[in-house]
């Protein structure tokens, strides 16, 4: 056993190298041997294409061994493959079924995972309260994606009391503590009416860390001059285009807006009708209304 320990040690230190066909070929002779954890990374080999041809059934096969040994990683990434229909059909129970078992010995992101089923109703009674609790012991154990879901929950307009707004505020902030971006950018909203140096302080971090979220959030804090009341044009044209680099359709549309009028860049209507074209053929109605509009004063 302390052999296979240590092969399965030397494989995992192999996979987090990105050296995935040696890592592969530990991986799999420890897991034919019936070791539980080097049968779900030979599953998430499978899954992602690490060393091997991506192969979802595979994926699940390898989940599937060693989920029946009780590993709780496994049965999360299986659930995964069920809720998605990935190598099996898309069974929403099962998915549930798997992440619960998982959750219920402690893993994080299968908790984040039992939360949403019951907040969505999907494999489950729909339930907002058990959400929240299952939220809830995700986010105690630190896992940003749960503690920003949280401060969404008590944030939105339904749930509002002081009290739910100081709980959103309180773990937006344990997200931003460690570093999440989306965590920066909730909490720097939050601070936004009680002190505004802070707020874009918390802002700009998670825009240095390439947010769209929050490259558009400043851009159009800049564009707008809501920053101490002077607007920025080019600051605001230099994130809508980050932003817009990584798809944000609001981006590219803002980023459209300073070409045409010649906001932060060189005034360029034919830059701007490409960006709004392209936008318009793919269904994006502000760009169609913004052709539209073009067309009518020709």
């Amino acid at each position: 056993m302390e052999e296979m320990e240590k092969e399965f040690q030397e494989a995992v230190a192999l996979y987090k190298a990105k050296e995935y066909l040696r890592a592969v070929e530990k991986f799999q002779v420890l897991a034919e041997q019936g070791h539980s954890r080097s049968q779900g990374y030979l599953g998430n080999s499978y899954y992602f294409g690490y060393g091997l041809e991506q192969n979802y059934e595979k994926a699940v096969e390898w989940y599937i061994k060693s989920s029946e040994q009780g590993n709780d990683k496994a049965q999360f990434n299986l659930g995964i493959c069920y809720s998605k229909g990935q190598g099996v059909e898309q069974n929403w129970q099962k998915a549930f079924e798997l992440f619960l078992k998982s959750a219920e010995v402690g893993n994080a992101k299968a908790q984040r995972m039992v939360g949403e089923c019951y907040f969505e109703g999907e494999g489950v009674k729909q339930d907002y309260a058990k959400a929240v609790e299952w939220y809830t012991k995700s986010a105690e154990q630190g896992y940003t994606v749960a503690q920003n879901q949280l401060g969404d929950w008590y944030e939105a307009e339904e749930n509002y009391t002081k009290a739910n707004y100081a709980k959103a505020k309180f773990w937006y902030a344990k997200a931003a503590e460690q570093g999440d971006a989306e965590g920066q950018l909730n909490l720097g909203i939050h601070y936004l009416g009680e002190d505004e140096d802070k707020a874009i302080e918390l802002i700009l971090k998670a825009v240095e860390q390439g947010y769209a979220e929050a490259q558009q959030f400043m851009a159009d804090y800049y564009y707008r001059g809501e920053y101490k009341g002077e607007r920025d044009y080019k600051k605001a044209f230099e994130l809508y285009a980050k932003a817009s680099a990584q798809g944000d359709e609001y981006a590219q549309q803002m980023l459209g807006e300073c070409y045409f009028y010649g906001n932060g860049v060189e005034q360029s209507h034919e830059k701007a009708f490409d960006i709004f074209t392209k936008l318009a053929e793919k269904g994006y109605k502000p760009a169609q209304r913004k052709l539209a509009e073009i067309k009518s004063l020709r």
